[in-house]
Formats: C-alpha cells, sequence, structure tokens
C-alpha cells in the first residue's frame, strides 16, 4: 500500500496528463513538470513493454487462475497415490501370510520391486485370466508365488535362483542379449531378480501370443513348449495364486471402506 497524501485518482490523472500526447503540440512549462516530478518523487516505477510508466501498488498482479481441470488432475494424481499404497500395503501382508519368515524391510523391497517390474512387463493385448484381462500387478505376485513362495533365497534342484526361479544360464543370455549390467553373484539380489524375471516373460512374449503357452514355456522352456512337453500344472497353479491374491486384495480394500464400530 502507498502511502502519499493524494488520492488514487489523483495520481492516475497524473500519469495520463504525463504520457498523453499533446495534440496542439504545446510544451508544458517547466514549473508544472517540475511539480509533477516531484509529486512523484520516492515512488516505485516500472517500465513496461509498452512505454507506460506504473506505480507499484495502482496496478494489482493478478494471480494465476486455478481452473477444474487443474482440481481434476490433482484428484486424480491423488487416488492414484492412494491406490499405489493400498496396493502396497496389501502384497506385503500377503507375503507375510504366504511366508512368515519374510525378513524385516525385505517385504518392502520385494513390494516395490514387483510394482515397479510389473509396469515393465508386456503381456499380450489378448492376454486373459479367469475371462477378464490380466493385471500385471496381480500376474507377478502370482508367478513369483509360483515359483519360490516368496523365498528370497530359494534354490531348486535344477539351480534355478530367487524369486522368480532364474536359471544362471538364463540371466547370462539375458545379459549378453539386452546388455543388462549384472554378475551371477547378484541372482539373488531382489531387484536384479525380479527385473530378469520380467525381461524373460517379456521374451516369451514375443515368442508366444498365448499367456498360458508364455507361462508354461517359462517353467519348461520355449522350445520344450514347441515340441508339446511341459507340466499343464503349472499353469494350474499360476490361475490359482492370481485369483487367490484378486481376491485378497480386492477384500482389503472392502475393510479400508468399512467403518469400525467403537
Amino acid at each position: 500500500m502507498l502511502e502519499n497524501k493524494h488520492s488514487q485518482n489523483q495520481i492516475e490523472e497524473i500519469l495520463i496528463q504525463e504520457i498523453q500526447p499533446n495534440k496542439e503540440k504545446q510544451k508544458k512549462p517547466a514549473s508544472k513538470i517540475k511539480k509533477i516530478r516531484k509529486k512523484l518523487k520516492g515512488k516505485k516505477r516500472i517500465i513496461t513493454l509498452t512505454g507506460l510508466v506504473t506505480i507499484s501498488g495502482i496496478l494489482n498482479t493478478p494471480q494465476p487462475i486455478r481452473t477444474s481441470t487443474d482440481v481434476e488432475h490433482n484428484q486424480f494424481n491423488s487416488e492414484i497415490e492412494n491406490e499405489t499404497q493400498i496396493k502396497i500395503n496389501a502384497l506385503k501382508e500377503y507375503i507375510h501370510l504366504k511366508n512368515p519368515r519374510m525378513p524385516l524391510g525385505e517385504d518392502e523391497r520385494l513390494v516395490l520391486a514387483i510394482l515397479r517390474e510389473s509396469k515393465n512387463l508386456k503381456l499380450p493385448e489378448n492376454a486373459t485370466i479367469f475371462n477378464k484381462k490380466a493385471d500385471p500387478f496381480i500376474f507377478l505376485v502370482a508367478l513369483i508365488e509360483t515359483e519360490s513362495t516368496f523365498n528370497k533365497y530359494a534354490i531348486s534342484k535344477a539351480n534355478a535362483r530367487g524369486y522368480v526361479q532364474i536359471m544362471p544360464q538364463t540371466a547370462l543370455w539375458i545379459k549378453e542379449k539386452q546388455m543388462v549390467n549384472f554378475s551371477l553373484s547378484e541372482l539373488h539380489s531382489t531387484e536384479i531378480n525380479v527385473m530378469l524375471g520380467v525381461r524373460y516373460l517379456n521374451y516369451l512374449s514375443t515368442q508366444f501370443y498365448d499367456i498360458k503357452r508364455i507361462c508354461l514355456a517359462y517353467n519348461a522352456g520355449d522350445g520344450n513348449v514347441r515340441r508339446g512337453y511341459y507340466d499343464i500344472r503349472y499353469w494350474i497353479k499360476i490361475q490359482r495364486f492370481y485369483k487367490e491374491f484378486e481376491t485378497f486384495l480386492e477384500n482389503y480394500k472392502k475393510t479400508l471402506n468399512t467403518p469400525t464400530n467403537i
């Protein structure tokens, strides 16, 4: 707020007189110009691109307008964040039900790895489980449960390693073909193990366009599946664990929306 002896209207009149062209091309007396300068002395001037002189306090800078689109965008982002947090919390509970020996802190590390890599999982567009479009997040959870029951240090008789039971030779093949930087000593690393499993699934998705055959090839090898050698029970387990976690997640969401009686 400007502090001066003149009203805002008087100041505006002075400004208009100062910048208005003189149609009669007569110069103002020097004494009058000095009076105007004296009145404006000490006031902050801003030269705009149009050459006009304004005084701070007379013209207010407009505040950014918040549109309905901005509000909807913020609400949408908030809903995504809430949905993601629900998935994280639900999966942590589910993992501890299936593997009570899961070390403290490892559960969240695994959940975040699954959440991140499920976004990189490229299932066929027509991939369905129980006549519904397959959810990559739920599918990856089901595959890991089928392979290792969420056991980070699981090693099979065939030497498959970790959560996704990746074979060392398969890991080396992925490393060479896709130029991934890791060492075999890191096969039990949570992030690397899950990442390698997803990359192998993505490769199989380019070879088979059916989620059932992709899963069977993940278990038995793509060459064996082409020759008709596979164990159908593996696909049955994938479906069962998919349904189990899908139901668990749905029930978990319902409990959050159910008011508690005190």
